[in-house]
């Protein structure tokens, strides 16, 4: 749980500083990795994808992807002020009405 609420707060602060951020998913989690990984002394740009995404030493101290994306919703849906472009939020509406056909399908 204190996992959570350490990615709430820095997703919260990054959505209040990086309007980018607001906008796209990944950028947000570049920022949220850059921000871990220069309070860790860790150069991102010096860590292969395979040993990111399968070394235990990465997986633990950063959280997941889908983790920051439902902590970005959370965040955007709590405080209207932090949300997307009016484009943007009106693309993700038209994804999520697709993700839930699908789903039922």
């Amino acid at each position: 749980m204190q996992d959570l609420k350490t990615t709430k707060a820095l997703v919260q602060s990054i959505l209040e500083r990086d309007t980018r951020a607001r906008n796209s998913d990944y950028f947000l989690y570049f920022a949220v990795l850059q921000t871990i990984a220069d309070k860790h002394s860790i150069d991102l740009k010096k860590i292969a994808i395979t040993d990111f995404l399968l070394n235990r030493e990465y997986t633990n101290l950063f959280p997941p992807f889908e983790s920051v994306r439902r902590t970005r919703q959370k965040v955007q849906e709590k405080y209207p002020d932090l949300a997307a472009s009016e484009e943007v939020e009106a693309g993700r509406e038209i994804n999520e009405t697709a993700y839930r056909e699908f789903a039922r399908g």
